[in-house]
């Protein structure tokens, strides 16, 4: 796959980005002509990634976080300037 990628890097058919270790490729325009001739697909089959959302979108995402349980539950900002935020005040 790495090799595959790096030939359509050199032919401008896709744009790599390397962090940690980890290769991601991104589809140029010039790549999605050059598959959809490659594999005969019709001109109206596109990328996923390139059509419009239709619907509501999710209020519910599986695994992630709900409803303001933000670490532990507590809010974002829910610590006082000048108190202790384990809830007592400490300095008097």
């Amino acid at each position: 796959v790495i090799k595959l990628m790096q030939s359509f890097v050199s032919k401008g058919f896709v744009k790599e980005t390397f962090s940690w270790q980890w290769y991601y490729w991104y589809l140029t325009n010039e790549g999605i002509e050059y598959l959809r001739g490659y594999l005969h697909l019709p001109e109206e089959v596109i990328p996923r990634t390139l059509k419009p959302r239709t619907g509501p979108r999710p209020s519910y995402i599986p695994g992630g976080r709900q409803g303001g349980q933000e670490r532990g539950g507590r809010r974002p900002g829910a610590f006082k300037a000048g108190g202790d935020r384990f809830g007592g005040d400490r300095w008097k």
